[in-house]
């Protein structure tokens, strides 16, 4: 008769343990491999079209932001302003303006330029921005009640539910 002996059991039973733990490491890490591969093609997914549009930004909008870069304000005014009338229906238009308005020195054509391009804007946040710059520029010209009028457009474009994103 065969008797089992606990001494010849437990080692045995300790060495499919250990081996079991390593297939399992193994297993993990394997696991822990796909994932960050997935997790990667994920964010490619995700980034891939920011990438391809940073490259191809407009070459005229670049050289304008040079420009500016240089302190050559008025050259890069007038590349900004040759842009607009030339991409009103880029998705930068918006903020382009803006930025305009905000780097032209004279506040008159500042407030000029906004009035032209306020019906290109597409979202009420940014048309808001467009007015309540408007409104700042002629309070700071002294224009009081143009000023309050262009606050009063600017306040109620803001919360609007009827704005596209």
């Amino acid at each position: 008769m065969y008797f089992f002996n606990e001494y010849r059991i437990k080692p045995i039973f300790e060495k499919n343990k250990k081996i079991r733990k390593i297939e399992e490491d193994k297993d993990q890490s394997k696991r822990i491999k796909r994932n960050k591969w997935i997790s990667l093609l994920i964010c490619l997914c995700f980034l891939a079209p920011a990438l391809l549009t940073a490259d191809s930004a407009d070459p005229k909008l670049k050289k304008a932001e040079e420009l500016e870069k240089q302190g050559s304000i008025q050259e890069a005014l007038a590349l900004y302003e040759e842009w607009l009338a030339e991409n009103p229906n880029h998705p930068d238009f918006e903020d382009t303006l803006l930025h305009i308005a905000d780097i032209e020195s004279d506040p008159n054509k500042a407030i000029e330029l906004l009035n032209q391009n306020l019906g290109k804007m597409k979202t009420n946040k940014k048309k808001s921005a467009a007015l309540n710059k408007i409104a700042l520029l002629y309070e700071m010209l002294g224009n009081l009640k143009s000023a309050l009028s262009f606050y009063k457009k600017a306040y109620a474009l803001i919360d609007d539910p009827n704005d596209n994103p």
